[in-house]
């Protein structure tokens, strides 16, 4: 297609389709689906950039902004196969994103499909920073290059990528910086004549700031050009939030990359832009807008009789006053949201015009700080904090597992603005998890709370070696040898036991803890497990290990059916290369053999494993026992990937981690086989038990899944099983970039996700593990982070409630905020499209009346109040000023509340063809 002038959507639909789910889709005139409209755009967005080489996508959040990028680079590629694109996204993590986004792309979504192995599939180049850009651009073969946003902010420094950091530490650093992109450009032309043939800003709000005097405003203008030499002869922008504090940000972002005559907001975006309000398809084949399920909920806090810490925010509230003056602004009350903000690593920011008022210190620290610190010397505590008690209790169940309680109710995404609270809240949420493992833990060892050996355990704050002396001290009491059902499991190869960086154990859950092997550590006095290359282990880690090596019989008990339904094995290698007998390694071997796994190497035809157990009693898996308890729709799901292998064995593994790295079934799985060895100890020497004293290990393992089968109904195993089912090829092709049918991934990016909650914030280097545990029913349940997951990144799949402990600092940040979950095919997408009603919850957690109070009061008001505006990208400058006149709870009747018949609404700036 040479010829975009005339392009149309009936077009489009032949050479892409949008909807997946129905193979044959072709565009129709008219329909309002999502697929329909992200048709429309591409061939509206071709249409723009050929009338006037400058076009701004600007759909609501969750529409498939991506998705219609890359149809139109698709189209660039069929008219121009040697053509080179060049998208600048925020992040390394969103770079990725779109990486793994144009291979999917390429081989579902064209027609025909692309092969990953055409040179026409280019894999996409990430450049890590602009010197290294400017290398890559001159390798021929290469046509798909991405960089971050966040590199042109480096360009001034004193040590320069790939530029003269000896110019002189007089020359200004936004000068310096613009005068190296400006040659960047140009060694860009020299390699590309013409510069690229198509520049994608993801993001594009972070270029509305163009008279702002920062070096990434300054970079921009230089590595971007305009009339002279521009970086790409056609530029395609993308944002959600185009006026995101004002209609002056249109012109603004436009601006970096074609001079534009003063014109009204309304009228660039009818030239320039394509906005369309998302609508999701109902059970009953309506579409309605986020205003029809949308919920947002007051969490208020209060002292009540805590008369010190009332009295401290009392006097910190006036001394603020007096110190701000009457007009109090956003961001000045620190004290509400943390307490003793300090300086810390994660205090760089990272990109984005909010992120460094997120992670510096507000004007009112060094108030804040001096008044705790004085706090502390009269009291030897800080204040008490009711706004974090009244949010944990909205982020924690009650109970682990609640029947009547999808395992996604857990999910919770909160915002804070400042770093104490980020870490803070990840705690206090992982402290309030164990208050519900614990006295799982205490009843599996026959112990009451109030028993003299769990009180010692809790003297010690819950600590390793206090949980090791309480398993020693029950063991004893049954059996003088400490006897257990097998040896512990040596410790080589069992990786990812270390907790991950920069999560310590101070913000992490001591029953998780429980569970990992610390490697190269001091062995605790007391420690129960024994020490093997440096490392120590808990109980709680050597029963893992128990499931988890193959040498241990019970390794059996995650690995799949024989089947994948049902079938169970009876057989094992009794040694191979001089290791024991492999259980797990053999029940593989047997699944590939009677499978026949594609491309991997198949055992001879007369495989007969060495028999260990009698050929008349099968061990079964937990599988087996699963299997009978789904719905006919999840047997379908399994039924259906025993004609694709791979998938399953992938899913086994996947299974595998989460279960007993990164979610409570390891601590169910733990007291199940706590509780049923203690049984076996307290029936040593009976008559009835005899044959278990003398039985073989697979002998035990068969008494193990009978106990184990009682109790799978109605367990955390099963819901888990049951949630992972149906999202699982989702979760590995569009958000974690990986092949479902990999049957060799082994998801490592799960084994150290121990904590129920994690943080992301500036310095966090595993936002890409974070985004894939939050979208899956694993941890992370709770996901606190800073404005560096404001943006760019999909965490929708499990999630539908959002929390903002910090308030956004406008209604743009506001949006962008919950567009994280309210997106296309997320949680929120499948539950409208089934019977009875969902909402997605926006929590405001407050202090009763405060100061900050009258801060949610303020920014809910005049939130409600732009939203509208803001739709057709027509709102004012926001005013950051705090209404104190206001009547207490009079602001919580502009919360939003869903409203039935929020149908359709006409788009802002529409496709015309």
């Amino acid at each position: 297609m040479r010829d975009w002038s005339t392009l149309r959507p009936e077009q489009i639909s032949q050479e892409m389709n949008f909807e997946l789910a129905t193979p044959a889709w072709q565009y129709q005139p008219g329909h309002v689906s999502m697929a329909n409209k992200q048709a429309e755009g591409v061939a509206y967005l071709c249409r723009l950039l050929e009338r006037e080489g400058l076009a701004l996508l600007a759909d609501e959040v969750g529409m498939g902004k991506t998705f219609q990028a890359l149809g139109v680079m698709h189209l660039l590629w069929q008219a121009k196969p040697e053509a080179r694109v060049l998208v600048m996204a925020p992040n390394k993590s969103i770079c990725r994103h779109w990486q793994n986004e144009h291979q999917q792309f390429l081989q579902e979504h064209c027609r025909p499909p692309v092969p990953a192995d055409t040179a026409a599939a280019g894999a996409a180049t990430i450049c890590g920073n602009l010197a290294a850009l400017c290398e890559q651009v001159r390798d021929p073969d290469k046509r798909f290059f991405l960089v971050t946003t966040h590199s042109l902010s480096m360009l001034g420094d004193g040590n320069v990528e790939g530029g003269d950091a000896g110019a002189g530490n007089s020359e200004d650093p936004a000068v310096r910086a613009k005068r190296i992109a400006d040659g960047m450009r140009l060694d860009i032309h020299a390699a590309l004549p013409g510069g690229f043939d198509l520049l994608v800003i993801d993001e594009a709000h972070y270029f509305r700031n163009i008279h702002g005097g920062s070096q990434r405003v300054a970079a921009g203008e230089g590595f971007f050009g305009k009339a002279a030499a521009p970086l790409a002869r056609k530029a395609l922008l993308l944002t959600a939030t185009p006026s995101h504090k004002g209609m002056q940000d249109v012109r603004n972002i436009l601006g970096f990359f074609k001079d534009i005559a003063p014109q009204p907001a309304p009228e660039l975006l009818r030239r320039y832009a394509l906005r369309r309000l998302r609508l999701m398809p109902t059970q009953d084949n309506n579409y309605v807008t986020k205003h029809s399920y949308r919920r947002e909920l007051a969490v208020p806090a209060s002292f009540g009789a805590n008369s010190l810490s009332e009295l401290f925010f009392a006097f910190y509230q006036k001394r603020l006053g007096k110190k701000m003056g009457r007009k109090i602004l956003y961001g000045y009350l620190e004290g509400f949201e943390s307490l003793g903000a300090a300086t810390l690593p994660e205090a760089q920011a990272a990109g984005g015009d909010t992120s460094s008022k997120d992670f510096h210190k507000a004007p009112d620290s060094e108030l804040l700080s001096a008044m705790s610190a004085e706090f502390h010397g009269l009291f030897g505590r800080l204040p008490d904090h009711p706004k974090y008690d009244a949010t944990i209790a909205k982020l924690v169940p009650r109970a682990l597992r609640d029947s009547d309680v999808p395992l996604h109710h857990n999910k919770h995404l909160v915002f804070v603005r400042r770093i104490p609270s980020v870490r803070e809240l990840t705690q206090r949420v992982n402290r309030a998890y164990d208050e519900l493992y614990i006295p799982l833990l205490l009843q599996a060892w026959g112990l009451k709370a109030n028993d003299p050996v769990a009180q010692n355990w809790k003297a010690s704050n819950w600590s390793r070696s206090g949980f090791a002396a309480l398993t020693r001290e029950v063991t004893e009491r049954y059996s003088k040898r400490g006897e257990q059902l097998e040896a512990p499991p040596a410790l080589d190869d069992a990786g990812g036991e270390q907790p991950a960086a920069p999560h310590d154990d101070r913000l992490g859950s001591v029953v998780a803890n429980l569970f990992v092997v610390k490697r190269n550590a001091g062995k605790e006095d007391g420690q129960d497990g024994g020490k093997e290359g440096g490392s120590e282990r808990t109980d709680c880690a050597n029963v893992r290990l128990r499931f988890r090596k193959p040498e241990s019989v019970f390794s059996l008990f995650l690995e799949p059916a024989a089947d994948y339904r049902s079938a169970g094995y009876s057989a094992c290698y009794d040694s191979i290369d001089g290791h024991k007998s492999l259980y797990a390694t053999a029940a593989r071997d047997t699944r590939l053999h009677r499978h026949k796994l594609a491309g991997e190497p198949q055992p001879p035809e007369h495989y007969v494993p060495a028999q260990i157990t009698p050929t008349t009693q099968e061990l079964e898996t937990a599988w087996g026992l699963i299997h009978p308890l789904l719905t006919d729709s999840e047997r379908e799901i399994l039924d259906g990937w025993r004609c694709r292998i791979g998938v399953a064995e992938n899913f086994a593994n996947y299974l595998r981690e989460g279960f007993l790295q990164a979610s409570p079934v390891m601590v169910e799985l733990y007291c199940w086989f706590t509780a049923f060895r203690l049984e076996q100890w307290k029936n040593q020497g009976k008559e009835k038990t005899r044959s278990y004293d003398h039985a073989s290990a697979p002998e035990r393992y068969r008494m193990f899944v009978e106990y184990a089968k009682l109790r799978m109904p109605g367990s955390l195993m099963l819901a888990y099983f049951r949630e992972a089912l149906p999202s699982f090829e989702t979760l590995c092709k569009k958000i974690a970039g990986y092949k479902p049918a990999d049957y060799k991934k082994k998801w490592t990016v799960l084994t150290q996700m121990h904590n129920p909650a994690w943080y992301a914030s500036g310095a966090s280097g595993d936002r890409d593990r974070l985004i894939i545990g939050f979208n899956s029913p694993f941890f992370p349940n709770v996901l606190v982070a800073t404005s560096v997951f404001q943006e760019g990144v999909n965490l929708h799949l499990q999630c539908r409630q959002v929390h903002h402990y910090g308030i956004a600092w406008t209604p743009g940040d506001n949006e962008q905020r919950v567009g994280r979950v309210d997106r296309l095919f997320g949680r929120v997408y499948k539950e409208l499209a089934q019977p009875g009603s969902t909402t997605l919850d926006i929590h405001f957690p407050y202090l009763e009346r405060s100061f900050d109070e009258d801060q949610v009061g303020s920014f809910v008001r005049h939130k409600h109040g732009v939203e509208a505006a803001m739709d057709f990208c027509l709102q004012d400058a926001f005013d950051k000023a705090i209404d104190t006149t206001l009547a207490p709870g009079e602001w919580k009747q502009y919360l939003r509340t869903p409203a039935s018949g929020a149908g359709q609404r006409p788009d802002p700036y529409g496709a015309h063809f």
